[in-house]
């Protein structure tokens, strides 16, 4: 790689270690050892490992959220169906470092929390476009977001599609 790395650069790579290799290997002398690269490049685009690894998560909550929300549209029946889809057949090797480094570092399972909270008003907002009772929103949301999370930490299995279709239809009490 060229010396001259983006911040994006480091950043993509921080994930793809972290998802490979965990939090503890987010350093900057090993990153950029592994990219061929000195450190100060790292620290030309971040004050130190704390500015990195804030950022870090901020890119992970963009790539793995933002725009995935952005992209669907909510008023379309097919909504959460394609939420599921997408979430349930996405690799979660990264999902699963960072629930690991969250519950070593408390500010780190602070952010994690809220991106669920936020996670989880999403899921909230496509029931209610679906016509659920408000009372039963919450739960249901809660419990297909579980879902998610349960999966993500069962390595190498996946529910078939009609399982998935299934686990919708039962959200949606059809």
């Amino acid at each position: 790689m060229s010396d001259r790395l983006r911040g994006k650069d480091w950043l993509s790579f921080g994930l793809k270690t972290l998802g490979e290799e965990g939090f503890t290997a987010l350093k900057a002398d090993r990153m950029a050892r592994a990219l061929n690269v000195s450190r100060g490049s790292f620290y030309w685009h971040f004050k130190n490992l704390r500015h990195f690894h804030e950022a870090l998560l901020d890119h992970w909550k963009t790539t793995t959220t933002d725009i995935i929300i952005d992209d669907i549209d909510t008023r379309s029946d097919t909504a959460l169906r394609t939420l599921i889809g997408e979430a349930f057949n996405a690799d979660r090797k990264l999902e699963r470092a960072i629930r690991a480094w969250a519950t070593e570092t408390e500010w780190v399972g602070e952010r994690v929390a809220s991106l669920d909270k936020r996670r989880i008003t999403f899921i909230e907002k496509l029931l209610e476009a679906q016509g659920i009772a408000q009372n039963a929103i919450p739960v249901r949301a809660t419990v297909l977001y579980w879902a998610y999370l349960g999966g993500a930490l069962v390595q190498h299995t996946r529910l078939p599609d009609g399982q998935l279709d299934a686990l919708v239809d039962m959200m949606l009490g059809k």
